[in-house]
Order: C-alpha cells, then structure tokens, then sequence
C-alpha cells in the first residue's frame, strides 16, 4: 500500500490481504490468487517458487478521508479471523489497540502463523 495525501494505491499477490474500513463498513480490497474459494493452492506469488516467474499485481486505486482504516494481513489473519471480528477489531480508535486485538483472536482462534 502506498498513501499519498488522501489516496492510496493498494496492490497485491498471492493471499495476503487488504482490508479498508470507512464508514462503518469493512470490505476486502485486494483480490486473493488462490486457485479456488477455500483453496491453499496460490496461483502467483512474490518469491518461493523454484524458478524466476512472472507476476501480474492486483492494483486498485482508494480515496482516503479522515477516519478510513487500511489493514494488510496475511492469512494467519484472515483464514482464522471471521470478518465481523476484523471488523470489530478495526473500529476500535487506537491502532495499537486494534492491533493486539486482531492478535489476540488470531492466537485465540489457532493461528499457525
């Protein structure tokens, strides 16, 4: 994620996630690479593979105002994490809070990562 002023480019590959929350509302801005819903086949990644491979990021364009929150996650989130706890997660005010928290439920809920 790159910000500028009041906007910011999200781009992204493989299944690490980026989430905005404004208004209320959570929703997923980034587009996951895996080969199917509920899949752990990746269909392209930054690094790992054994031969240098091309990729095409996902790129998407935000207007940002005050209050708008951006969370970038991996998977050790989001596979175990429900949205609605993110987004509870996220309305908390103070980042250091909303951070331990969305921690704290990944520990909670078994993260392996």
């Amino acid at each position: 994620v790159v910000v500028e002023g009041d906007r910011a480019t999200v781009f992204n590959v493989g299944d690490v996630r980026v989430y905005q929350r404004a208004s209320g509302y959570l929703m997923q801005v980034s587009t996951d690479d895996r080969s199917s819903a509920g899949s752990n086949v990746i269909t392209q990644s930054v690094g790992g593979a054994p031969r240098l491979t091309s990729i095409s990021p996902h790129v998407v364009q935000l207007q940002l105002t005050p209050g708008h929150r951006l969370l970038i996650c991996s998977d050790g989130v989001s596979d175990v994490v429900p949205f609605e706890g993110i987004d509870a997660c996220l309305a908390e005010l103070r980042p250091v809070v909303a951070a331990e928290g969305l921690l704290a439920a990944a520990i909670a809920a078994g993260a392996s990562d």
